[in-house]
């Protein structure tokens, strides 16, 4: 088509401006997207990380299940077994003291570094 200046232009001109914003709007889309695809990774390593150490220890517990069939390597077994029964409220109250520790830390502003 031929507009007031002499010019030529065609209606592709229009649909051009339409693909455009829409490819901007894409765009803005997939910066957003991949600003936030780093935390779910994030967080993915870490339940991996969670599901591994209880898979390790699950593992333990079952090899110390075993290994009590030889009597001398079961007594000590079975003293190490009594120790962590002992200490159990001791690391009870030492990560307790811990987590409130950082927490007032937290609160306070000071940088955990």
């Amino acid at each position: 088509m031929i507009n007031n200046n002499g010019e030529t232009s065609s209606s592709s001109s229009s649909s051009s401006n339409v693909f455009n914003d829409n490819y901007e709007s894409q765009e803005s889309q997939h910066v957003t997207n991949a600003v936030d695809e780093p935390l779910a990774d994030n967080t993915i390593v870490q339940v991996i990380a969670i599901l591994n150490f209880v898979i390790i220890m699950q593992a333990f517990t079952k090899m110390v299940f075993y290994l009590r069939v030889n009597e001398k390597f079961g007594n000590l077994l079975n003293i190490l077994i009594a120790t962590v029964n002992d200490i159990k409220y001791f690391l009870f109250l030492i990560l307790s003291w811990l987590c409130i520790a950082s927490l007032q830390f937290f609160i306070l502003g000071v940088p955990l570094n």
